[in-house]
């Protein structure tokens, strides 16, 4: 589980520090409602989501090789620098509106 934590920080780190030299900071907005990606937040909701889709499609058993393989296909190491796949561009902006959608304050 050590090594799931770790693959999900560096995704979470690469993910930043990407939206950062894209946009110039570490903010999204959705619908009007806007956030800042917290490493450790969005570490934990990589490392939870991909422990439980593993587990719902191998069971309890061999679920950690699984999640690996989920996560690590988030995250290119090839080349100078490590980026973000398209499939974890797409993984991560999910999970960022559906987090910003949570917050959204209700109209009374």
């Amino acid at each position: 589980m050590e090594q799931l934590q770790r693959l999900a920080d560096e995704i979470a780190e690469t993910y930043i520090a990407q939206l950062i030299r894209e946009t110039g900071s570490s903010f999204i907005e959705h619908n009007n409602v806007r956030g800042e990606v917290v490493k450790t937040f969005l570490a934990s909701g990589l490392l939870d989501n991909a422990v439980n889709a593993a587990k719902s499609l191998l069971g309890s058993a061999s679920y950690e090789n699984e999640a690996y393989k989920m996560l690590v296909g988030l995250i290119n190491f090839n080349g100078p620098s490590r980026t973000i796949t398209e499939q974890g561009i797409k993984v991560i902006s999910l999970m960022n509106r559906k987090a910003l959608s949570k917050n959204k304050p209700t109209l009374q």
